[in-house]
């Protein structure tokens, strides 16, 4: 079992040394501006989940997706070489949409913002 302090940390280093690795050692043109939001790890530390988000296309999306799953191994060599722990914890890479469900909303908002701006209510009407 890893504390929850000391997981807490790890989870931040594997984040930073991932973005890092991706942008500065990932040669797969399939990997765009892919941006790595946060990591999770179980507590055995033993597995980490990798979230990643990038803007784009649907196609763009799962090519990041592809190229990202095929650098895992790479990706888990790089952790366990800079990390100082027992063993390797197993990358999994996701995909995390709450970004792009963030400006669906937004954009929701924004539409109702809108149409309450073009029909501004009416004051003799009691509910509004």
């Amino acid at each position: 079992m890893v504390s929850p302090l000391r997981r807490e940390k790890l989870q931040e280093a594997i984040r930073e040394l991932v973005a890092t690795v991706i942008h500065r050692e990932l040669k797969d043109p399939r990997v765009g501006f892919a941006t790595i939001t946060k990591v999770e790890m179980t507590p055995d530390g033993r597995s980490v989940k990798v979230f990643f988000s990038v803007l784009g296309t649907a196609e763009q999306i799962q090519q990041t997706m592809e190229g990202l799953t095929k650098a895992q191994g790479f990706l888990q060599k790089r952790v366990a070489e800079h990390l100082q722990m027992r063993f390797a914890p197993r990358l999994q890479v996701v995909y995390d949409d709450s970004l792009e469900k963030a400006m669906q909303v937004q954009q929701l908002l924004r539409r109702l913002e809108e149409e309450n701006e073009s029909h501004p209510p009416d004051p003799a009407c009691p509910d509004h």
